[in-house]
């Protein structure tokens, strides 16, 4: 697996600071359900801070970039099936 580093240094010192979420989860879930907020989570970046440089940045981990691919995936779907409904009616 390949390992995270600065972009800005290269330096592979790194320390999570955690995630920035720019819609609160509870929000989703209050919305769209329990299934979507699960996926938002998950896809939302992971923030680090290098210990060189003192860089901030953000990256997303495999399982962010499958979880955005799905929640991509599944509300492709339901503007599909909504399309149809109305279209078709």
């Amino acid at each position: 697996m390949k390992k995270i580093s600065c972009p800005r240094c290269h330096s592979t010192d790194l320390r999570p600071v955690g995630k920035g979420n720019t819609f609160y989860p509870a929000g989703c879930f209050l919305l769209l359900g329990f299934l979507y907020a699960m996926l938002h989570q998950l896809q939302s970046p992971v923030e680090f801070r290098c210990e060189s440089c003192s860089n901030h940045f953000e990256r997303r981990t495999i399982y962010g970039r499958l979880g955005a691919s799905l929640l991509i995936l599944i509300l492709f779907v339901l503007a599909t099936m909504l399309l149809v409904f109305l279209f078709l009616r």
